[in-house]
């Protein structure tokens, strides 16, 4: 899940999008992420993919719009979320850091 998860937000932010390709592979990937893990692993899977959702929506909405608060505001919003999307790859490890033990 580690691995689906960096890869999932490390090509949103190298590509700058979230494509329905890309959410559709993520779900399959952390599709089993239930029998492993708690519901806060799988409650944060839920929440990155409705990041990316909302991520791909903006930047549907801003297709078109001309020049304006609108589009700005658009704008900020992208950046938002992408400054999220950074802030989880940074913190990832740190989250996922109890799970990666080896328990003998």
């Amino acid at each position: 899940m580690y691995e689906a998860i960096r890869n999932f937000i490390g090509g949103v932010l190298t590509s700058g999008k979230a494509t329905t390709e890309k959410r559709l592979a993520f779900l399959v990937d952390t599709n089993g992420a239930r029998f492993v893990f708690d519901k806060t692993v799988t409650k944060y899977i839920e929440e990155i993919h409705t990041k990316a959702v909302d991520f791909h929506t903006l930047q549907s909405e801003l297709e078109g719009r001309p020049q304006g608060d609108e589009r700005t505001r658009n704008v900020d919003a992208q950046r938002d979320v992408k400054d999220w999307f950074s802030a989880q790859l940074s913190g990832l490890e740190e989250r996922f850091s109890s799970h990666l033990e080896l328990k003998y």
